[in-house]
């Protein structure tokens, strides 16, 4: 069912955090170079994505009857995808910025 389904996907989500976690978190935009346009332009992508994110999140919370019960999962997914998006982009920053 779909809760179980998301409940892995959840569960699996969890486990790549943690594999990328040290690899580049708590940079910040320590590692974003504003002159650089790829930079630029994946912070924009990864913005979007975590803004998209985030509203699907609203969305199945309001929902009276996904809400209680696929709402904390969605929220819980959103927020792993958060950190490891900031967790790329703040590794390709690094890696931009060493080899150029």
């Amino acid at each position: 069912d779909a809760v179980s389904q998301m409940q892995d996907f959840r569960t699996n989500l969890l486990e790549f955090q943690t594999t990328l976690h040290d690899l580049g978190s708590d940079k910040g935009l320590a590692n974003y170079d504003k002159n650089n346009e790829l930079e630029t332009l994946l912070k924009d992508l990864f913005n979007a994505n975590k803004d998209a994110l985030s509203s699907v999140s609203t969305l199945v919370s309001s929902d009276p009857a996904l809400g209680p019960v696929l709402g904390p999962i969605v929220y819980e997914i959103k927020c792993i995808i958060d950190e490891v998006l900031d967790s790329t982009e703040n590794l390709t920053d690094g890696l931009l910025n060493a080899v150029q």
